[in-house]
């Protein structure tokens, strides 16, 4: 396992960057001279992510499979939010097509983080609710930082429950699925989330 390095907002200085786009992305990918690819979420205030998003998160890790990277780590741009997950004005009197292109976006990010042969990691520096906590899940190590940082799966808060799928990744990752917790309102500490196993390591 690579060791996890500092992640800032100046995460691109001493690496090259996979995209020359002259306009900036909601998803950022870089690559630091030990081959390890840097991908930030980047579309402010929250990272809220939408069907572009998603895709562009999805074309940027085929991108760091093409590139034949050493290693992949998931982050963000901002200082102190992670994501807030999936966002919910994609719900907002959404056209059927675009309902399914959400769905199916999701859906095809998370199969991909959890099926690709490059090792991943996820560094959650800030929140990380929901469709974000579903990201983290699938990554092989997460790391998040003490203090603020918060992480859990608050859908039942606005009446949506996880599908089944969800459910096993988390019990994937916990010694005793009984412990899970989808409570309404309940997102366990940085320190208790790593109690319960969601977590492989907590950084100041």
């Amino acid at each position: 396992m690579f060791h996890l390095r500092r992640i800032s907002k100046s995460v691109t200085v001493g690496c090259r960057l996979l995209s020359s786009s002259p306009v900036k992305p909601p998803v950022g990918v870089s690559v630091d001279s030990e081959g390890i690819a840097i991908v930030q979420l980047d579309r402010p205030p929250v990272n809220s992510l939408g069907v572009e998003v998603l895709q562009k998160l999805y074309e940027s890790i085929c991108e760091v499979e093409k590139n034949k990277c050493k290693g992949l780590i998931l982050t963000s741009a901002s200082p102190t939010i992670f994501s807030a997950g999936l966002d919910f004005n994609e719900f907002l009197k959404p056209h059927p097509e675009r309902c399914r292109l959400f769905t199916d976006s999701v859906l095809d990010v998370a199969l991909k983080l959890f099926g690709t042969d490059i090792i991943t990691t996820v560094a959650i520096n800030g929140y990380a609710g929901a469709g974000a906590c579903i990201l983290a899940t699938t990554c092989d190590y997460r790391a998040m930082t003490t203090g603020q940082s918060i992480i859990g799966l608050n859908d039942t808060t606005v009446g949506i429950p996880p599908a089944v799928w969800i459910y096993h990744l988390m019990a994937r990752l916990m010694q005793r699925a009984r412990r899970m917790q989808n409570t309404p309102a309940l997102v366990p500490s940085c320190t208790q989330q790593n109690e319960l196993c969601r977590l492989d390591s907590l950084t100041m």
